[in-house]
């Protein structure tokens, strides 16, 4: 009799924590809250060599570094990294916010110059058109 009556609240249990190992797991990804963010990693220049800027390349500079903050203030970011070329030259390179593994257990960490940021298939669109482009423009066949 007692194996009838634990019978039915093995699957309740079983749905219980799974429901638990849900919620902790759907937690662990979400960011913390934004002053925590702009606290942890505040948005910053990532220059490599900071002796070549010039006035221009410190306000532009300024400039994201201010729109950073204000993409992470109001939580619609969590981890940026912008650099600018200029004929093949960087002139800026600024980074911001946090970031971390695809494990849900690892440990939120600030965004540095080097931070990969996985784009999984956001690519194939613009190879697409820079190909179809070419094509149009009979440098490739």
């Amino acid at each position: 009799m007692t194996g009838a009556v634990m019978f039915p609240l093995v699957p309740t249990i079983s749905v219980l924590a799974t429901v638990a190992v849900v919620r902790a797991v759907r937690k662990s990804f979400i960011p913390p809250d934004p002053a925590k963010v702009l606290k942890l990693g505040p948005p910053r220049s990532c220059m490599r060599d900071e002796s070549t800027k010039d006035s221009v390349a410190r306000e532009l500079e300024n400039a994201l570094v201010e729109t950073m903050k204000e993409q992470i203030a109001s939580g619609r970011q969590v981890g940026i990294a912008v650099s600018v070329y200029l004929h093949g030259k960087e002139i800026a390179n600024v980074c911001g916010g946090i970031v971390r593994e695809a494990s849900p257990f690892s440990d939120w960490r600030p965004v540095e110059r080097d931070t990969l940021f996985p784009s999984f298939s956001v690519a194939k669109g613009i190879a697409a058109t820079a190909l179809m482009t070419c094509v149009d423009a009979k440098e490739v066949r």
